[in-house]
């Protein structure tokens, strides 16, 4: 993480807000997804080392063992990945902090409307550790999809209060109430998201 931090602070216009709202030990971080410059932007964020989910296509490329360093875990996407989440039980479980992106694929809008994959808030019951909400905006403007290279401009991350879900066991009788602890989280991370936008929108007519 660290040379992506290096890179990212001085390539683009950066502000984290909130970075004393990680709590020490474990917790599952949770983003929005709307560009590859996601992670490079979460990266930022972390003061710490942290372990995420990455497509597996990307850890069978020239750049996998990269990824693997970085604190990768492949996943098998359109299909549950009972391997992959296993792996961050057991991380999250041994304390350490590990990221998601409950969109899934990249999502634009921001607004509520991509499915919610509850992975994230099964993963905090079972191993009894925090929710950590965090926005990022002007990725996709950074990194368009489709586009080879990212280009200049400006970042903004914002990191939550910490979440203590209250507790449910994690079963099929419990499934809508997982969902919408997945749904409620997600909409605290449009709101911070839609203020961030706000701000850059702003700060552009200047």
């Amino acid at each position: 993480m660290g040379l992506m931090r290096w890179i990212a602070r001085r390539w683009f216009d950066t502000r984290v807000d909130g970075q004393a709202n990680f709590p020490d030990g474990a917790f599952v971080g949770v983003m929005n997804h709307s560009s590859q410059m996601d992670i490079p932007a979460m990266a930022l964020a972390v003061p710490m080392p942290v372990h995420y989910f990455g497509k597996q296509e990307l850890f069978r490329s020239p750049l996998g063992s990269w990824f693997y360093a970085m604190g990768g875990v492949p996943v098998a996407r359109g299909r549950g990945d009972t391997g992959a989440m296993d792996e961050a039980l057991r991380l999250l479980r041994t304390g350490r902090p590990f990221f998601l992106a409950p969109e899934g694929t990249r999502h634009h809008k921001g607004d509520g409307s991509a499915v919610i994959h509850t992975g994230f808030v099964r993963l905090a019951q079972l191993a009894g550790v925090p929710v950590v909400p965090v926005a990022v905006a002007g990725a996709r403007e950074c990194l368009p999809p489709g586009a080879k290279w990212p280009r200049r401009g400006r970042l903004r991350v914002r990191v939550g209060t910490a979440i203590r879900l209250q507790p449910l066991p994690v079963d099929r009788e419990h499934h809508d109430a997982l969902r919408l602890q997945a749904r409620e989280v997600m909409e605290h991370i449009y709101e911070m998201k839609a203020a961030l936008d706000h701000e850059l929108a702003s700060k552009a007519q200047d």
